[in-house]
């Protein structure tokens, strides 16, 4: 994504800078078999002349606004999906007895129910993540009661939905720490 927008940056001041030389050439007092890049003192079209203005954003370095609004996300929202993706870790570990492990599945429903209340964090990678990440602990959730009363086939889909879950979940969370929102 950052890679993307830099090129992005990149292209569009590129064609700023080639539309102002054009237009600096059909003025210019050289003939125009010669170019103006090979003009002694380079190209006349440096930023803010023609009306151009370039920005340079770097990826590395987000606007305080966006960086302020993870850091926010972060502090309100990570310690809670840390602990939903513990809770199904645990869960699809497995222990305790069928009874425990039904009554575990309503909690982490209920929990996920309540992380899907959570508005997405303003970072897209990470919103990504935890929206996917979310929608495998729902499935995971549904499958629940079934793979703790025997169902095998539910069993081996609720291995799967809880590693991949949780994964996103961390993942999403990694991305926000990347994106300075754990950063106090």
């Amino acid at each position: 994504m950052r890679t993307h927008q830099w090129v992005a940056a990149a292209v569009c001041g590129s064609l700023f800078l080639a539309a102002c030389s054009a237009s600096q050439s059909n003025t210019s007092p050289h003939t125009s078999s010669q170019s103006q890049a090979s003009q002694p003192g380079g190209n006349p079209c440096v930023p803010g002349a023609c009306g151009v203005t370039v920005t340079t954003i770097h990826a590395d370095n987000p606007p305080p606004a966006a960086t302020n609004a993870v850091r926010a996300w972060g502090a309100a929202h990570l310690a809670a999906l840390r602990a939903l993706s513990d809770q199904a870790t645990q869960l699809g570990r497995g222990s305790g007895t069928a009874d425990q492990l039904k009554s575990g599945c309503s909690q982490l429903g209920s929990a996920v129910q309540t992380a899907l209340t959570i508005p997405p964090p303003p970072d897209p990678v990470a919103a990504g993540h935890l929206a996917d990440g979310l929608r495998q602990l729902q499935q995971f959730v549904r499958d629940c009661p079934a793979a703790f009363s025997g169902d095998s086939a539910a069993g081996s889909r609720l291995v799967l939905e809880e590693t991949q879950g949780t994964s996103q979940i961390e993942m999403a969370t990694q991305a926000v720490d990347a994106a300075g929102g754990s950063r106090p």
